[in-house]
């Protein structure tokens, strides 16, 4: 499936910039929900199939989060949803529902923005390559890439996976020796579902040496 990432970014960093927040890693999603006075609400949902749930409205809007889910799916969840109330004119969005009963396009753009706002590709890029460096020398388990990038960026290691695989062309530039500033990003996308458990980029990670 081909999507416009470049204008998805630029989309975002026009957002991010008019904002004074100072960006530190892992970003404050919390702080930016706030600043957009978005009312958030934790409550256990019936169905484990609904991470979160936005409600956008003319004089307020609020985002109701399923806390069944672990901190950091939550987090991912709120970040999807902000990205749905910064460029969706939508009144209600039910976070990862059936695909067919769902705008394809804007689901797209939740999730590929969430993970640009959680894990920027000009910081994931090296640091996953650093990261998949330090873990060979170190002989310690391939899924160990996974699990520490996750720790860092607070996000759940399926979210790491989907970076890696939706990134794999712009990895491989950064490799070849393209400056990160200088990396084109391409259209490709893969179709995030967090409910299946990642698997390993073998032919990507054997690559980095």
């Amino acid at each position: 499936m081909q999507y416009d990432k470049r204008a998805l970014y630029t989309r975002l960093e026009d957002k991010l910039s008019s904002s004074d927040l100072r960006f530190e890693f892992p970003i404050d999603v919390r702080e930016l929900i706030r600043r957009e006075d978005i009312e958030v609400q934790y409550c256990p949902f019936e169905s484990d199939a609904i991470g979160a749930v936005l409600v956008k409205g003319e004089q307020k809007s609020g985002i109701l989060v399923n806390s069944n889910k672990p901190a950091a799916e939550q987090r991912f969840d709120l970040a999807h949803e902000l990205i749905h109330f910064w460029f969706h004119p939508i009144h209600t969005s039910f976070s990862f529902q059936n695909p067919q009963s769902r705008d394809r396009d804007k689901e797209w753009q939740a999730n590929e923005g969430a993970a640009q706002l959680l894990l920027p590709y000009d910081d994931f890029i090296p640091r996953f390559i650093q990261t998949a460096r330090y873990v060979e020398e170190n002989h310690e388990p391939p899924e160990e890439i996974y699990s520490s990038l996750a720790r860092f960026y607070r996000v759940l290691p399926v979210v790491v996976d989907y970076r890696a695989r939706n990134l794999e062309s712009e990895i491989l530039q950064y490799l070849s020796g393209v400056p990160i500033e200088n990396v084109i990003l391409n259209h490709f996308s893969v179709r995030f579902d967090k409910n299946k458990p990642p698997r390993l980029f073998k032919s990507l990670i054997q690559k980095i040496r």
